[in-house]
């Protein structure tokens, strides 16, 4: 991933004997500059079933993994404690009891201009399969989650492919229907800044280039 101040974090899984499928990362010294050490991330291993692993970065330049432990189908987090400083424990990370269910997608973390982080992922919980939200504030604190629902069709609503941000700082989610026949997208925009949700909107084949 390209952080905020233009350098590249690289991440990647090990196969050696003595931590198998750990979870490693290294950084640019700076934007187009020669790479470090490699430094060990979790030893957590990646559900093969559920290969989901996605990242961000925090206002202040910490960076943020969310993915999914072998033999388990809940998504955790782990983050730095200090930008490019020790990382945390994996913690769930999403609704209370949710899980992850298979072929959704894997969750988007959308950096808005802010530096705060707009995460997205599909979860499932005791009522069914759903998009859920969580937005940092400024201080890289994260809030309370969000359900944005299943969509406006029969079939569920996928992780978002695309988010977007206006100038007025609402955000717009398009995501593809899963499960349907190719190129049926949805969409659903804030109707304030971190505020409520407007509903769900049918883009047909477009790819709600519109939005």
């Amino acid at each position: 991933m390209t952080r905020p101040d233009g350098r590249v974090a690289e991440f990647g899984t090990s196969a050696s004997s003595t931590s198998p499928g750990s979870l490693w990362y290294r950084s640019q010294f700076f934007p187009g500059g020669p790479y470090g050490a490699w430094h060990l991330v979790t030893t957590m291993m990646l559900n093969p079933q559920i290969p989901v692993l996605s990242v961000g970065s925090d206002p202040d330049g910490s960076l943020e993994v969310f993915m999914v432990g072998i033999e388990t189908s809940t998504l955790v987090r782990i983050h730095q404690l200090t930008p490019d400083g020790p990382w945390s424990e994996p913690t769930p990370f999403g609704p209370d009891g949710a899980s992850v269910p298979r072929f959704f997608g894997a969750p988007v973390p959308f950096q808005k201009r802010d530096g705060s982080l707009a995460y997205f992922e599909v979860y499932l919980t005791g009522t069914g399969t759903g998009l859920f939200v969580n937005q940092q504030d400024w201080t890289g604190t994260w809030g309370v989650w969000t359900d944005l629902g299943v969509g406006p069709e029969p079939e569920s609503v996928g992780a978002p492919t695309k988010v977007t941000q206006a100038p007025d700082g609402t955000l717009t989610v398009v995501t593809h229907l899963w499960n349907a026949p190719t190129g049926y997208y949805c969409k659903i925009s804030e109707l304030t800044p971190g505020g409520p949700w407007g509903a769900w909107q049918t883009c047909a084949t477009d790819g709600c280039t519109n939005g």
